[in-house]
């Protein structure tokens, strides 16, 4: 990480070469059905949280953004993969993983 930070702090041109691909290309790759990642906002407290917004500010994703207006976190659909980690994250359970429908069972 510290490479990460170095790299993007400097202002000279830097090439970074990664072993594995962003998670938001694999993410995009990937055909399989994955759940909608949303934030309740009943249980979504903002700044009073107390976790100085560790969703939005200290992980990092792309796909979570600070809603200014609202002073909430929020999913940013269009750039979330929908891989869940942040849902593990969020010490009140705020972002969560909506459950897919369940599949009938075909009639034989």
């Amino acid at each position: 990480m510290q490479l990460l930070d170095d790299a993007l702090e400097s202002d000279q041109f830097r090439v970074l070469i990664f072993r594995h691909k962003c998670a938001l290309i694999e993410g995009r790759e990937r055909k399989e059905d994955k759940p909608r990642v949303f934030i309740d906002s009943e249980l979504c407290l903002g700044d009073e949280c107390g976790c100085n917004r560790l969703c939005s500010r200290v992980f990092g994703c792309p796909g979570l953004i600070w809603d200014a207006q609202k002073q909430r976190a929020t999913i940013d659909e269009v750039v979330c993969t929908r891989c869940g980690v942040c849902a593990t994250i969020c010490p009140k359970g705020a972002i969560q993983l909506e459950k897919p429908p369940k599949k009938k069972a075909a009639k034989t």
